[in-house]
């Protein structure tokens, strides 16, 4: 699809991300802001008070959207630099590092179809990382047979993500799914025509049996079933071979966390 493809397909997944933001944050008494060059949310749950900047002199704004919180997180594109000098100006830090990743649902079968790899930039100690995730997946490619659940308790999945059930409580659009043991979970908030994956996670014992690919393919193949064309994520480095064999492909280059200093990176 080439670089036309990826703009649409960040595009996609911004649409998303903040969709699912207004979601969460309207279950939560709080609020999403649009601004030129950024997109905020905060509400009570400290995991959502989450940015997007896009344009260095939009960090302003967001930085006194945040005036009241003490722990946020700001997200830019690894690929802006000058986004980047002005967090690091405005006394931030680097954290984690996340891949915007988009599924077509109107390409999807049941089976998830093959997808390039992400084009990352990264350092040969993160590309050895990552390698070494790979090998110790190697059991995970031919993705488990897995009796899906749907519409599980919420709670469930906070519990396996160890985060308290408040956090997808009453939030409109949700859906819920898990393995019949319960050892996967995995939520997706609608969002018009697409949908948001969430809070993925698998229980350590039963990591490496391919639970988490086959989850997500399932889910897609049941969002598609409800009429939507599209879904989006963001994956954790250690993620992104999962993700593509469940049939998302790489939105752009990876989002680069940046923290207030004393929390990252972690």
């Amino acid at each position: 699809m080439g670089h036309a493809g990826t703009v649409q397909r960040l595009a996609r997944h911004l649409a998303d991300l903040e969709g699912s933001w207004r979601a969460v944050t309207s279950a939560h008494d709080g609020r999403v802001d649009r601004v030129p060059g950024a997109v905020m949310a905060k509400c009570r749950l400290p995991v959502y008070e989450n940015a997007v900047l896009l344009d260095p002199p939009a960090l302003a704004t967001v930085l006194g959207f945040f005036d009241d919180v003490d722990a946020f997180a700001i997200w830019s594109r690894a690929d802006d630099p000058s986004c980047a000098a002005a967090l690091v100006g405005a006394g931030l830090s680097p954290d984690e590092r996340t891949f915007p990743m988009v599924a077509d649902l109107r390409e999807a079968e049941s089976e998830p179809a093959e997808s390039e790899p992400a084009e990352t930039e990264q350092s040969e100690t993160e590309q050895a990382e990552m390698e070494q995730a790979e090998m110790q997946r190697a059991d995970d490619r031919g993705r488990a047979d897995v009796e899906l659940r749907r519409d599980v308790d919420p709670a469930l999945v906070c519990s396996v993500n160890d985060l308290s059930p408040a956090h997808l409580l009453d939030v409109p659009g949700l859906h819920t799914y898990a393995t019949a043991d319960e050892a996967a979970v995995l939520a997706a908030i609608d969002v018009v025509d697409s949908t948001a994956v969430c809070f993925v996670a698998t229980r350590p014992s039963a990591r490496g049996r391919g639970l988490a690919t086959a989850l997500t393919s399932a889910a897609l193949v049941d969002a598609r079933s409800r009429g939507l064309v599209a879904a989006s994520l963001q994956a954790s480095p250690m993620a992104v071979g999962v993700y593509t064999r469940a049939g998302f492909s790489p939105a752009g280059p990876w989002w680069q966390e940046w923290v207030p200093k004393g929390r990252g990176p972690s």
